[in-house]
């Protein structure tokens, strides 16, 4: 009876060759898979950062219209200080001039001119007071633009990401280059990630601190100014109280010498 033997060269050969093929395999699938997870990785950070440059871009816009309307409310405030003054002025100039119904020319000539001094500390008041407004409205306002700068230039980034992404798909570099570049731009978009919640969280706490302060602040301008119009105002109108002693020395004065 003939006995049959497997051949040993093709014995081992078969048995070598399956796990091989197997290890391949398996090995180009956790590349696939590497591959597929890394880009579903970066279209989820890239989303993430879309999402937050969104929430900053309707901050600027909430606080740009904030700005506004306080710009508004201190330019009523400043007409509404300024009315109230000039009439508690004006009447102090009243009661006083009326004492000289009957002056002379040279006194009315003098009351007429500090007339026009308290208008100049008036106007004066008005423009130091917008100064001051301007120079706190305009901290803010730096700031809200730099949100705004950072804002678009992530969006800008997000943008480019997603070209480049498709690039790293779409052409056949083989798994290793795929995979290279694909780290590249998750690793660099989730850094980027980072540092904008980071600049961009800071500037919004910012700009709601100043936005806390800023009634106070455009208060205080408005009020320090006109405060000072007032002392300097009521320093004219006791000038003008004077006006008939000093016409009277003047024309003393001018008697004396003829």
């Amino acid at each position: 009876m003939e006995i049959l033997t497997a051949s040993p060269t093709r014995s081992v050969s078969s048995s070598l060759g399956s796990p091989s093929d197997t290890d391949l395999l398996l090995e180009q699938r956790r590349d696939g898979n590497f591959i597929g997870n890394t880009k579903v990785l970066i279209e989820e950070l890239i989303n993430n950062l879309r999402s937050a440059t969104q929430r900053a871009m309707d901050s600027v816009k909430t606080f740009s219209a904030g700005i506004q309307e306080q710009r508004k409310l201190f330019a009523e405030k400043l007409v509404n200080d300024l009315q109230r003054v000039r009439e508690r002025v004006n009447l102090a100039v009243k009661n006083v001039s009326d004492r000289f119904v009957n002056a002379g020319s040279e006194v009315r000539n003098c009351i007429d001119s500090h007339k026009s001094d308290l208008d100049s500390v008036f106007n004066n008041a008005v423009e130091k007071s917008k100064q001051c407004a301007g120079d706190r409205v305009t901290e803010i306002g730096n700031m809200i633009d730099e949100l705004m700068e950072i804002s678009s230039n992530m969006t800008n980034y997000t943008g480019n990401s997603l070209t480049e992404l498709k690039k790293c798909t779409e052409n056949e570099h083989g798994l290793l280059a795929t995979g290279t570049c694909l780290s590249r731009i998750a690793i660099r978009t989730e850094f980027k990630g980072a540092v904008f919640l980071t600049q961009s969280g800071v500037l919004i706490s910012r700009i709601n601190l100043g936005f806390s302060t800023l009634p106070a602040s455009l208060q205080i301008c408005a009020g320090t100014k006109f405060v000072e119009a007032g002392v300097n105002s009521a320093k004219i109108v006791m000038e003008i109280g004077s006006c008939s002693a000093s016409s009277m020395f003047t024309s003393l004065s001018g008697n004396n010498s003829s």
